[in-house]
Parts: C-alpha cells; structure tokens; sequence
C-alpha cells in the first residue's frame, strides 16, 4: 500500500495543555500541541487521541484534537518520510480532490499560512456543511474542520477557529 492511500483512507476515516482565552468571540480555550509545533482555539474544551495505523508495512501516527460535539476538530497526520525523500505528487492535492464520492465538493483554493502552503475546502457530506483547511509542514498533514449543519450557521467562529491555527517555528 503507498503513502497516498493510507494518507487518503485515515482522513476519509476521520470524517494538553489548555488555558482560556477570552477575547470578542467568547471564552476560548487554546490547545497546544505537546511537541509545542502548533497552537489553535476551540470553543470548547478539545479532547486529543493519538494512535499509530499501520497498513502494507507503513505506518501513519494520527493525532485527532476534537470538541465534544464535533463541530470542531484537528487531524494531524505524522507521515514519516526519510530525510531529502521525494513524494510522489503534492500531499495537497490528494488530500483535496474533488473525485471522492462521500461528499459533493463546492469548491477548492490554494491558501497558506506564512509559507506554508494549504487548501481550503467547502463541502457536504452526511447532510453536514464542512469548511475544511489542509496544511502539510514538516512530514505532517494537517486537516482542520468545521462542520454545521447549515452554510454559514457560525461563520465568525468558523472564521475565528481557522485564524487561531499557528505553527510555533524557532
């Protein structure tokens, strides 16, 4: 099995220190990652799970960071990748392609965070709205969701969820 498809089926799968952050939306509550790489806000408390998937001799490490409800999650991908290696094809790319056929994709753009190169993906799937980001950095596949049951039910938290996503690089 390659690395795209063991990437492709742990996110179709996946469909701490804390402190609260009071700001203009409310009482948030800031997750960082224990390695200290990343930072985010959810509305809520978030509950972090780590597990590691192997599959053909591969192996992936998937961290999910989630709210209670769902509404709001984190899935980060650890691909071990040997130093100077080459991936075959944009992680991206795969990650947001518009030919899977569990959900009706709106539309797909190139966004980044600082130089670190993303995508932003509006979909349906289930009966859910899903705003979704996807950042690769450093042999790591992040994938931040949204998700509502109707557009835009909670565009400024939404809004405000995705804003918060730091990487905290030396």
């Amino acid at each position: 099995m390659n690395w795209k498809r063991l990437v492709v089926m742990f996110t179709l799968w996946f469909a701490a220190a804390a402190a609260p952050v009071t700001n203009e939306y409310g009482s948030w509550v800031e997750y960082r990652s224990p390695d200290g790489i990343f930072s985010l806000s959810f509305p809520t408390k978030a509950v972090a799970s780590s597990r590691t998937i192997s599959d053909g001799g591969k192996s992936v490490t998937l961290t999910e960071i989630r709210t209670t409800n769902g509404a709001f999650s984190l899935a980060v991908h650890e691909i071990p990748v040997p130093p100077g290696a080459v991936i075959a094809g944009d992680p991206l790319d795969l990650m947001t392609r518009r030919d899977r056929p569990d959900r009706t994709v709106d539309y797909v753009r190139v966004i980044t965070l600082g130089a670190v190169p993303g995508r932003e993906i509006y979909s349906t799937q289930a009966g859910l709205w899903i705003r979704e980001r996807f950042y690769w950095f450093e042999n790591r596949l992040y994938n931040l969701i949204a998700a509502s049951r109707t557009k835009n039910e909670d565009e400024k938290s939404d809004q405000h969820f995705f804003e918060s996503f730091q990487f905290n690089t030396k």
